[in-house]
């Protein structure tokens, strides 16, 4: 018998019963009535995603069995099958049978149903393996045939598409979607999109071009953008020239319909999703709403997946703060448990401060969701629920890579082992920071916001409107940081646009953290907790709370900016690291 020391593996309860910032949160946001009749799901489910439960079990083996590509069978005839785990069609079923998409649109909460649905799928995300993945697309996909369906004036066609819907919100037999936007040409600049429809004799089209990304391909369905070409070889360019399409992936027979798998990506993360680059050869599609409104329609997809990919760094950021809690207490170092060692805990601290942050956050813009879908938001609600999407996506990307990689390194270099599941969790939440756009086409989104729809004013006065009912001098000084803090974003809107841009980063994520800020006061006065307002104050009395710089000085030049960025010697002008030829004069060999 083995005698030499062996180190506790950390354990892991009730997901749901753990989450101590949730459950608080659901009990301040939701009626009590509500929450009676939902909560019981909630517990039942927190014990299925847990290490005893079937969710990981499934999960795990399909990290241990990635897609794959057959192209051809024994006979030389090509039939691109993706093969896998079924594991992952385990998942599916799940997602399906615990409603973590019909939930949204049963609509028996009204507008908490949408939260309802969101905290069962935060749950479940981490145990997954990302199965939240064609879930986020099956749910915009839903929304999209939901708003839209009846702009189709073919009753067979529209008929197709309430199908599709009834099976996409269904709990038993379900489908799932894809989402095909990216291309060659353009990646996140759809308007550079090559994929041309053409129209059949019966009202539909037949769609043809080159998908780069094109995730969950197993999917039944997919929503995909395309340029309409005219009768006589015409079309328009530009955004302004793409139409939204839906395309059902297989004819009668189970075969793709005229669809060529070219390979499967090979990923630093979600191995699990199988990601195809595929071309389409007159594939069938049917068009939803009108020609060349594809980019507008196609925003309400947007926003629910973007929240998806928040929830998924979520989901990583609790499960990395949870099995780092657990071990805390089991590893003994330096004479005692690292949970006793100061620097342990002031670590673990503030990335529980952070998370906490963005949850709160998260449930306010589901809670905004609610409202809108049930027809409940004001004017000002649609516009804020408008720049709170890409706001929550970028910044908890961007976060929730720092908490994952902290967590894994408080393990220590078992952390950094496969079979610890944190590198899972790490790669899984990288790809949150890339999907629906980046951080940086994020940032320039919000700005876009702000010029066409005036948002940056309806923010400032609802956060004015909101701090000026805060009364006492015990908030005083928070109030006074916070309102400065607004006008500091107030004097920096009025720079020139390509300073705006340029810094568009920085003056989103000071946006995020005001907005931030008041929901955590606002949430400690109602609970009237002194751990709560600490956490608040965390927040509010960071130094990195406006992160605009002074773009008066030289240091921040646009022009300083690029002669960095790009190597430019300031003499000559000339590029160092740029083109086929080194400044020796030899060629520069491809990477």
């Amino acid at each position: 018998m083995e005698t030499r020391f062996q180190q506790e593996e950390p354990h892991l309860g009730n997901q749901y019963l753990e989450d101590t910032t949730l459950l608080e949160l659901l009990r301040a946001r939701i009626p009590n009535e509500i929450l009676n009749e939902i909560e019981e799901d909630l517990v039942r489910f927190g014990e299925r995603v847990a290490p005893g439960g079937d969710i990981l079990a499934f999960a795990r083996s399909t990290t241990s069995n990635p897609p794959r590509l057959i192209q051809r069978n024994a006979w030389g005839r090509r039939i691109d099958d993706i093969i896998v785990d079924n594991g992952w069609d385990q998942l599916k079923k799940i997602g399906a049978s615990e409603g973590l998409i019909s939930i949204g649109y049963e609509r028996n909460y009204g507008e908490y149903s949408r939260l309802y649905q969101f905290v069962k799928l935060y749950l479940f995300s981490s145990s997954s393996n990302v199965v939240d993945c064609p879930l986020a697309m099956s749910d915009g996909a839903s929304r999209v045939l939901e708003l839209y369906s009846d702009t189709v004036q073919d009753p067979k066609l529209r008929e197709e598409l309430n199908y599709a819907y009834t099976k996409l919100t269904s709990r038993t037999d379900s489908w799932t979607s894809g989402q095909w936007m990216t291309e060659k040409t353009g990646g996140s600049d759809v308007s550079r999109t090559e994929t041309i429809a053409t129209l059949n004799d019966d009202g539909s089209y037949a769609l043809s071009g080159y998908k780069y990304f094109t995730s969950a391909t197993k999917s039944n369905i997919a929503i995909t953008l395309a340029r309409i070409i005219n009768p006589d070889g015409s079309f328009r360019h530009g955004s302004r020239g793409l139409s939204l399409f839906f395309i059902k992936l297989r004819d009668e027979d189970g075969n793709l319909d005229q669809i060529t798998v070219h390979k499967l990506k090979e990923k630093l993360g979600t191995r699990s999703v199988p990601t195809a680059e595929l071309e389409m050869h007159e594939t069938r599609g049917i068009l939803i709403g009108q020609p060349g409104q594809g980019i507008k329609l196609i925003t309400s997809m947007l926003n629910i997946t973007r929240l998806y990919c928040s929830m998924g760094c979520l989901s990583g950021c609790r499960r990395g703060i949870a099995v780092v809690r657990d071990y805390s207490a089991r590893r003994f170092a330096s004479g005692k448990y690292i949970s006793e060692h100061p620097l342990h805990l002031t670590t673990l601290s503030t990335l529980e401060i952070t998370f906490k942050g963005i949850l709160h956050f998260y449930v306010d813009v589901l809670l905004l969701l609610g409202k809108v879908e049930n027809k409940l938001a004001t004017s000002e609600e649609h516009v804020l629920f408008r720049v709170f999407c890409p706001l929550l996506k970028m910044f908890s990307a961007k976060k929730g890579i720092e908490i994952t990689s902290e967590c894994l390194e408080s393990l220590g270099g078992t952390g950094y082992m496969e079979d610890s599941d944190m590198p899972r969790l790490l790669r899984d939440i990288q790809v949150n920071a890339i999907w629906e756009g980046t951080t940086n086409v994020m940032s320039l989104d919000v700005l876009r916001s702000i010029f066409r729809n005036n948002s940056l004013d309806i923010y400032l006065k609802h956060i004015r409107k909101r701090l000026s009912v805060i009364k006492g001098n015990s908030y005083k000084e928070d109030v006074d940081i916070l309102t400065n803090a607004l006008y500091a974003i107030e004097q920096f809107s009025q720079q020139k646009r390509a300073v705006l841009e340029a810094y568009s980063r920085s003056f989103s994520f000071s946006l995020t953290n005001i907005y931030i800020s008041l929901l955590l006061l606002e949430h400690s006065i109602l609970r009237r907790n002194g751990i709560d307002l600490a956490v608040a104050r965390r927040w509010i009395r960071n130094p990195q709370l406006v992160e605009i710089p002074n773009v008066g000085d030289d240091y921040y030049g646009l022009a300083v900016n690029k002669y960095i960025a790009m190597d430019i010697d300031i003499n000559t002008r000339k590029y160092r690291g740029v083109g086929n030829i080194d400044p020796m004069g030899n060629t520069r060999a491809k990477y």
